[in-house]
């Protein structure tokens, strides 16, 4: 195996490193596909859509995110600051050419392993030649679709992946008809309504001309309502979001046969996924009425070892916490939903169930904003971009440490707090685990000591470990 990159200090220029660093990984990443015999990563319709294997060695996982963090810089060290807003004209007509493929179905229309002509293609979709010729030719220049041969269309691996697989064209189209007006009507909804934070003052309602916010507008109809779990199903199928990271986040085993209470669990995805790694646990999840009589419906499906230890029980956590035994509270992708009085809210009312068993604790999955310019800016940009999405779409936010720990202050009661006492980001994940008990005034505390130590939460994709003033990377 070829060895991890190395970064010396050297004369070299700051376009010669940012070389140096692509052409390294690259070295990496070729040497792994020749011993493990996988194909080289190719632009090919055949190409898998994963490569590089997510279980990959962690010197193989960091090259590749080496080469495209320094690949990306080496980019934009390249380009001239007066080419800026030509670049970003490229991004809008990229997104813009998406939405048009996606509406006219285009990448159905097109056949797998061959290609097909623009004339016999326009006629399939039924829209204008000319049209398609130049919308496919700028998708073309984002890696989206080829053109073999003169006047020929053919898919490519990322084209081919929305024929292969729906949820990657549920979420384009959930991107292009929701996501991206959202975006387009932000400056409007700050003009309109500033820092009110009404749930249907944001910028969803402005791009969709609706005066619903988005839970009360994707309910109005079983057609609206199916398309929002579609759009969930298909986020959660990436990587970035996968249940793995849930299971491997936490020392689950450490509970035996513990009883787990997934908070706001919709229909039992999480409890399905620790139940399937851990067979001693028991499992709750809990959500609102409607939700549950579908989760009851999921859970039947289920092997009987799997059914017999998951209940799905009615509760809205805008409510004192029924269940006093849990062992673990756990609220994945809640908070970023609310602002913070509601959070607050939330987590108050787990309060009485933490003093009822002092070794219990909430386990909260959520994206931690890291310090800015502290990890690679093609990183960063993906967890930026969740933030904006929960600005624009529920007045809410993605949070910094520093800010989930204000919460954690913020929910107590006349005896004592939360406090956190562990982070962690698995390798992979745009979410963190972070465990947090109840701490009676007076006790002694170990969550101010690691407030310092937030930075160390992202370090090139590695997990990450914080544990009191303890940092394991």
């Amino acid at each position: 195996m070829a060895p991890s990159i190395q970064r010396k200090i050297s004369p070299l220029s700051p376009l010669q490193q940012y070389a140096k660093d692509v052409s390294a990984a690259a070295d990496i990443l070729t040497a792994f596909c020749i011993e493990q015999g996988l194909p080289q990563p190719s632009f090919g319709a055949q190409a898998p859509s994963v490569t590089i294997p997510y279980s990959a060695p962690a010197e193989v996982q960091d090259a590749r995110q080496q080469l495209i963090s320094s690949a990306a810089d080496l980019q934009k060290l390249a380009t001239e600051p007066a080419e800026f807003l030509q670049n970003q004209a490229i991004h809008y007509q990229h997104l813009s050419c998406l939405r048009w493929l996606v509406e006219f179905e285009i990448f159905k229309h097109t056949p797998c392993g061959e290609s097909i002509s623009y004339e016999k293609l326009a006629n399939n979709a039924k829209v204008p030649e000319f049209q398609l010729r130049s919308v496919t030719r700028m998708a073309m220049t984002s890696n989206l679709l080829c053109e073999p041969t003169p006047g020929h269309v053919s898919h490519n691996a990322v084209s081919a992946l929305f024929v292969k697989d729906w949820k990657q064209l549920e979420w384009a189209n959930f991107m292009t008809t929701v996501s991206m007006p959202a975006a387009a009507g932000f400056a409007e909804a700050t003009r309109r309504w500033g820092a009110d934070d009404e749930q249907n003052h944001v910028a969803f309602c402005v791009g969709m001309k609706t005066e619903k916010w988005p839970f009360e507008y994707w309910a109005q109809s079983k057609e609206l309502s199916d398309r929002f779990a579609r759009y969930m199903t298909s986020v959660q199928s990436s990587h970035s979001t996968s249940l793995e990271h849930l299971v491997n986040g936490f020392d689950w085993a450490r509970l035996g046969a513990g009883v787990v209470v997934d908070v706001g669990g919709s229909t039992c995805s999480s409890t399905i996924a620790l139940a399937n790694a851990f067979p001693e646990l028991t499992l709750v999840t809990e959500d609102l009425p409607d939700t549950i009589a579908n989760a009851t419906k999921l859970l039947s499906a289920q092997p009987q070892s799997i059914s017999r230890r998951i209940s799905a029980q009615a509760y809205n956590f805008f409510t004192p916490q029924p269940i006093q035994d849990g062992d673990i509270y756990l609220f994945r992708m809640i908070m970023h939903d609310w602002k913070n009085a509601e959070c607050v809210a939330i987590l108050r009312n787990q309060l009485k169930s933490l003093k009822a068993k002092p070794s219990a604790r909430v386990l909260i999955m959520d994206t931690v904003l890291p310090p800015p310019g502290s990890i690679s800016s093609v990183e960063e940009a993906i967890l930026r971009v969740r933030d904006l999405a929960m600005i624009q779409s529920f007045n809410s936010t993605e949070r910094d440490l520093t800010e989930f720990e204000e919460l954690f202050r913020e929910s107590k009661d006349e005896d004592g707090s939360l406090v956190l006492q562990n982070v962690i980001r698995p390798a992979g994940s745009v979410m963190s685990v972070l465990e947090v008990a109840y701490e009676r005034f007076g006790e002694c505390s170990i969550a101010k000591e690691h407030a310092s130590e937030a930075d160390g939460l992202y370090v090139n994709g590695d997990s990450v470990v914080v544990n009191a003033s303890t940092k394991v990377v």
